[in-house]
């Protein structure tokens, strides 16, 4: 494509073309002063034109929500002007600003806070030091401010964690392995359990359940037993009751693929019991006719 004054040109004013040169702008705030121009030395010489984000965003590749903010900041240091809905090119090129330049105050205020945080960071240095020293009985001076350059490396702190934590965890986590005297089977920490015949009425549920998911592998017995003890001492389940609400579900096409664990068996007792006393307590259809039914007398028998 080859520019040609034919296809159109704008008449710019040289001090405004010399102020554009030096303008201390960054690339998008560039794109959308150049989009600006276009739209308003390059369109019947007007000076201002329609605040139209979607405009502007076609022209530049700039996202509208951005071309929003860059006007913004374009019209606070007055390179562009606003006047109601319409923006321009402010002429009075003295006026301009750098968008990008900082005032001292800013300049002053972001020292102060690269200044506290400095101070503050020795100081937290200075206190993690102090708490290792103690633990390794030494001692610290309060005015050692380069608390960094003598914390002990990550070997040593490796070390020192080990030592003083060997004979705590020894004493402790003794006493938090919880003892079952009735348990028959039991988690290392003891907090899963169950009788023996939590873990029979365990064994039974997987033998029969392991055929149909093809799965041979062992599962968690006391996290199973556990369940199974629950049931009982919690939800006050008779033995006799579980073992039989588990064969119904066994039996039944959709619970069978349903209550494949003790924990499922429990999760869903409610729903299952409901179907199970109501297949138990259902009476046969007497498909007879109204006539075979009245002349039946079977109920008198023995009277």
């Amino acid at each position: 494509m080859k520019a040609d004054t034919d296809d159109g040109y704008m008449k710019l004013a040289n001090t405004l073309l010399d102020a554009l040169c030096s303008a201390d702008l960054n690339g998008r705030q560039f794109r959308l002063v150049n989009a600006v121009l276009r739209l308003t030395y390059g369109w019947k010489g007007r000076k201002l034109m329609p605040f139209n984000r979607a405009e502007l965003s076609d022209l530049t590749g700039i996202g509208q929500d951005e071309v929003s903010r860059l006007k913004k900041a374009l019209v606070a240091c007055g390179v562009l002007l606003e006047d109601g809905k319409e923006i321009g090119i402010n002429p009075y090129v003295s006026e301009w600003n750098s968008p990008q330049k900082r005032t001292a105050k800013t300049v002053q205020s972001h020292r102060k806070t690269v200044q506290s945080h400095s101070e503050d960071k020795e100081k937290n240095c200075a206190i993690s030091q102090e708490k290792l020293c103690n633990r390794t009985g030494e001692t610290v001076h309060s005015d050692r401010k380069t608390a960094l350059s003598s914390l002990p490396n990550k070997n040593n702190i490796k070390t020192i964690k080990d030592n003083t934590s060997d004979h705590a965890s020894h004493e402790s986590g003794e006493s938090k392995i919880i003892s079952r005297p009735d348990a028959a089977i039991q988690s290392k920490n003891g907090k899963q359990w169950g009788t023996q015949i939590d873990l029979d009425s365990a064994k039974y549920i997987f033998e029969c359940v392991s055929g149909r998911t093809m799965d041979e592998k062992e599962p968690n017995w006391s996290a199973w037993a556990n369940d199974l003890r629950l049931m009982r001492v919690e939800d006050k389940r008779q033995p006799e009751h579980i073992a039989a609400l588990f064969n119904f579900a066994d039996k039944d096409s959709f619970w069978s693929t349903v209550i494949l664990s003790p924990k499922a068996l429990r999760r869903n007792w409610g729903k299952v019991a409901a179907q199970y006393n109501a297949a138990r307590h259902s009476t046969k259809q007497d498909n007879r006719s109204m006539q075979e039914r009245v002349q039946d007398t079977s109920w008198a028998d023995g009277l």
